[in-house]
């Protein structure tokens, strides 16, 4: 429901001033929270929308210059969540359908009531919110299944995998694209298929809306993995296929614990007395509803007498409640979880009594009895702390010089770095690091991009006896600042001479630098401010041939017989120089001398593109306009606007991305 009270941002555009002030007027006078800003042209709107945020954008279609159906697809890229309302007084059926494609709210022919375009307004608003929550609700959702540390998955009735998590690919071994083309049937163990089968059949019709198990799996080796599946069935249209999701949770190390421990029980007993962790074994004690109240201590070894300061022949057989009366047992609360999931508990305590820092282990032997391994970490306690002090005074004296170090986990794709790395960057660490290489891609200013991201890729090509990677420098936007940075490091390979690791550091030289292009005259954008000039020379080059062609046949076509032979030259050679091919290889010559891999790379990505549609692209990077482009390119800017769009949908763009800003990533 719309607050009555909530302003409402909207921007009237129409050509006819009279009419805005009218609606303006009379909309302003039904509901006082409308705050209407009007425009009479598509292209000053498109100003006003570049630096205000609107709800709603309400333009009349047929307006000299820039019309409201390429008013509204400019406005929609600036602003996503912009709901637009388009008004005119003609019937043009052809604009309407190309406004809805759009995603236009509401299509109104002259004369309207202002009522039914406050009815409209509204109901806008409502989309935008509904869309905005829409999105929000996606991308928890998105990022839940996709970082989730339990392995997901997304299959339907006939097993068929559609979507899979990286967590499940750690787990089985395989890869995303095996996944995809595989029967979870496929990953079931051959005795655990019909149980299997029997859960998800009880699903689909309704017996359950959740089912929970154990199960077998089979990884990409062969090995069995035991695992607790989840499995809840997805709701859906009563014409689409039924579609399930299931989480996995990896239980092997606890099962193969679970099972080592009772078969080596005996000897177990025989280490016993010497192991320098203390161990203890507890029977449970439950009340009439099978709830944990107490537990009896049925042995511990010696180094559970050392380190918990106690007596074996004062404990045994004895209840926590016996020893310590009118206190509750000690940990109890964590006994009662371990027997009650069967899964192992770590945790660590400070006991101040005895002025130690403990490391406890909980698991099951059976239903009624427990284990507990105590190890004595005091000293570790000591030596973190210390640790702790040395690492402030390191962040300290990073912090002062601007430099960091890093180290990037080549097969877990993941990276851990100082604070400095993070404030050279100028990077929140925990938003940072879910996708570091894509978070570094978008701060490096596009001309370094490439050349970075690409050496990135490459160091798992390096061979055995290459041990170091050379200092490189690149440019990345902090606070709106260009910011010179240089990084270098080592590499560090396992025993199959397959690269691990990748560390190093990584300093912020941009007083240097500076100081360098202040004496050379040079700096990083220079290169691409000359690209636009000349590129705009050769417009203007362009314009100037054309102007003078049309003067030399208005000149010829009075007496073609009188004009001199070196005329009819003079006009064959401007013909010739204005062939669109040549003039194209002259700004291809220039475009590859800044960005040298951008058609390489949107070939490799996207080869679907015609040799016309990557010219286009080429010109989108420099943020040409569609005029300026049907100039260059001597096309109709109509053309201009479909090859624009055959290219969104090429490069698979959703509403609301920009064409422009996604180029300029190559």
């Amino acid at each position: 429901m719309v607050d009555q009270f909530q302003a409402i941002r909207v921007l009237l555009v129409d050509d006819e001033k009279e009419f805005c002030q009218l609606v303006k007027q009379v909309l302003v006078e039904k509901s006082p929270n409308i705050l209407v800003t009007t425009s009479h042209s598509g292209e000053e709107a498109l100003i006003k929308i570049k630096h205000e945020l609107y709800d709603v954008l309400v333009t009349d279609i047929r307006m000299p210059g820039m019309d409201g159906i390429e008013l509204v697809e400019k406005a929609t890229d600036i602003q996503e969540y912009l709901q637009t309302i388009i008004i005119t007084a003609h019937g043009d059926l052809d604009s309407a359908i190309e406004a809805i494609r759009l995603g236009t709210t509401q299509y109104l022919k002259k004369p309207f009531s202002v009522d039914k375009l406050q009815e409209a307004i509204l109901e806008g608003l409502k989309r935008r919110r509904f869309k905005r929550k829409l999105k929000e609700s996606e991308v928890r959702f998105r990022n839940t299944f996709q970082y989730a540390a339990a392995g997901m998955l997304i299959f339907d009735a006939v097993g068929k995998v559609s979507q899979v998590n990286p967590s499940l690919c750690q787990m089985t071994g395989y890869s995303e694209r095996d996944l995809l083309t595989r029967n979870i049937d496929d990953l079931i163990h051959l005795e655990d298929r019909t149980n299997f089968l029997i859960h998800i059949e009880m699903l689909i019709n309704g017996q359950n809306s959740y089912n929970q198990f154990e199960i077998r799996l089979t990884d990409r080796k062969g090995e069995t993995l035991f695992v607790n599946i989840s499995i809840a069935l997805i709701q859906s249209n009563d014409h689409e296929r039924p579609s399930l999701t299931a989480q996995i949770i990896d239980i092997t190390q606890r099962k193969r614990a679970e099972r080592g421990l009772l078969a080596s029980e005996m000897k177990y007993r025989s280490l016993y007395s010497s192991m320098t962790e203390g161990v203890g074994m507890y029977q449970l004690v439950f009340d009439e509803e099978g709830t944990v109240i107490d537990y009896i201590i049925l042995d511990v070894n010696p180094a559970y007498e050392a380190i918990l300061g106690v007596r074996k022949l004062d404990i045994i057989n004895r209840s926590a409640q016996d020893i310590f009366p009118g206190e509750t047992p000690l940990f109890l609360d964590r006994f009662r979880t371990v027997i009650s999931n069967g899964k192992p508990d770590n945790f660590e305590t400070h006991q101040t009594l005895l002025n130690k820092h403990l490391h406890i282990t909980l698991f099951t032997l059976d239903t009624k009895r427990l284990v507990s391994v105590i190890r004595d970490i005091t000293q570790r306690k000591l030596a973190e702390s210390a640790l702790q002090e040395s690492e402030y005074r390191l962040r300290e004296a990073q912090r002062i010089a601007h430099l960091g170090n890093w180290e990037w986990d080549v097969q877990n794709r993941s990276l851990s770095a100082s604070d400095e790395v993070y404030r050279i960057l100028g990077a929140d660490p925990d938003s940072f690091n879910i996708d570091p290489l894509r978070q570094l891609e978008e701060r490096i200013i596009p001309e370094d991009r490439e050349r970075i991201m690409e050496g990135i890729h490459k160091l798992v090509e390096l061979q055995i006896g290459e041990t170091a990677f050379s200092r490189t420098e690149f440019c990345i936007y902090k606070d709106d600042q260009l910011r010179w940075l240089e990084s270098e490091g080592r590499l560090e390979f396992n025993g199959n001479e397959q690269l691990e690791r990748v560390v190093g550091t990584v300093q912020d030289v941009t007083r240097r630098k500076r100081m360098e292009n202040e004496r050379i005259g040079l700096n990083l954008e220079y290169r691409n401010k000359e690209l636009v000039t000349k590129t705009m020379y050769l417009l203007e080059k362009h314009e100037f041939m054309k102007d003078l062609l049309q003067t030399l046949h208005r000149i010829s076509q009075k007496d073609p017989k009188t004009i001199p032979g070196e005329l009819k030259n003079t006009i064959r050679r401007i013909e010739s120089n204005l062939q669109y091919d040549q003039e194209w290889k002259e700004f291809e010559k220039w475009f590859q001398e800044v960005h040298s891999q951008f058609f390489k790379k949107i070939r490799k990505k996207f080869p679907s593109l015609t040799v016309r549609e990557q010219k286009v692209c080429a010109l989108l990077r420099l943020n040409m306009n569609t005029k300026d482009i049907a100039n260059l390119t001597n096309l109709e800017p109509r053309t201009i606007e479909v090859y624009r769009y055959n290219i969104r949908k090429k490069l698979g763009l959703k509403p609301g991305e920009n064409l422009t800003s996604y180029l300029m990533g190559y």
